[in-house]
């Protein structure tokens, strides 16, 4: 859990903390990371080309004992990772798990960007806008609310 950090982005994230369409990139550190360490990497990860947008980060963590009970809680500080990490080695999977959103806020306000406007560095494929899913998808989705949608930046 120390040195191990799963980034998801580029999907959705359900009202119940379920991921779908997310993508998954996983990084290492020689040492546990500090927010500053954490931000440095989401960087090099994650570009943002648009100037009122800026990159927010959420914690997913499973509260659950037998049946998974996701919470997501913002991060925008180092007493936030703390806390976070924290809470990570005390749950059931302690997997430090990072959502990684567009905002208009900045790291702390966490406003998400549900714009369906393709950025310019991003090729469609990449995409998902909400308009462009199959029906199939569009009815697996109905029944929950979407908290957020995130774009890859890759």
């Amino acid at each position: 859990m120390d040195r191990l950090i799963r980034f998801f982005s580029g999907g959705i994230v359900k009202k119940n903390g379920e991921f779908a369409r997310m993508r998954q990139q996983i990084s290492r550190f020689h040492r546990p990371p500090s927010f500053d360490d954490l931000v440095v990497q989401v960087n090099e990860l994650f570009k943002v080309e648009r100037e009122q947008w800026d990159i927010c980060l959420r914690g997913r963590f499973d509260a659950g004992e037998k049946i998974a009970h996701y919470v997501l809680i913002p991060i925008a500080t180092e007493d936030d990772w703390m806390f976070y990490t924290d809470v990570v080695k005390g749950s059931q999977v302690n997997v430090v798990e990072i959502v990684v959103d567009f905002c208009t806020r900045g790291i702390g306000g966490h406003e998400v960007i549900q714009d369906d406007d393709p950025m310019e560095h991003i090729t469609q494929e990449h995409l998902t806008p909400h308009d462009a899913l199959s029906e199939d998808d569009e009815e697996e989705d109905q029944d929950d609310e979407d908290v957020g949608v995130t774009y890859s930046l890759i």
